[in-house]
């Protein structure tokens, strides 16, 4: 069993770290704490949140840490974006990719990460009121744009865990 990594802004890819090691028997770490305990080279799965399609600290992550299973958590629904986010972070088609669908509450955010989400909060709510039908990826990105919202569960960790298992 690999070790779990993860880079957490507002607690979703902290959540989904600790769900996945109970359910695997694996050791949680954050990043920064990785990187000071663990030996360099050692075989993890890296859990990262997602800003602007890119995986945060991944490349650090890469630096000092041989990256098995790569799970990047973001607003899009589960399973999605994912060949999107291969390309934008350069991750070699030999390395599994997940996408995971995280919280999301506007006031967790702070400073530019804050000012960023606003506009592009803004944008992409007026972008899916004016399509003339939604899929319910489309609906439930609305509603937690608009709301807020829990979306970390162990459900969406079940791709990843068959991954684990092979």
């Amino acid at each position: 069993m690999y070790d779990i990594i993860y880079r957490s802004k507002t607690g979703s890819s902290a959540k989904y770290a600790a769900i996945l090691a109970k359910k695997c028997g694996a050791k949680v770490y954050e990043l920064s704490k990785a990187i000071k305990e663990l030996e360099k080279g050692t075989k993890v799965i890296y859990i990262g949140c997602v800003r602007a399609d890119n995986i945060l600290s991944l490349n650090k992550a890469a630096k000092y840490f041989d990256l098995k299973i790569i799970c990047a958590v973001g607003m899009a629904q589960t399973g999605e974006n994912i060949n999107k986010i291969r390309t934008v972070n350069k991750i070699d088609e030999s390395i599994p990719l997940f996408t995971l669908q995280g919280d999301f509450y506007l006031d967790k955010l702070k400073g530019l990460d804050l000012l960023m989400m606003k506009m592009v909060r803004k944008t992409l709510i007026r972008q899916n009121k004016e399509k003339k039908e939604l899929s319910i990826g489309d609906k439930d990105t609305l509603e937690l744009l608009e709301n807020g919202g829990i979306r970390v569960n162990a459900d969406n960790l079940k791709d990843v865990i068959s991954e684990i298992r092979k």
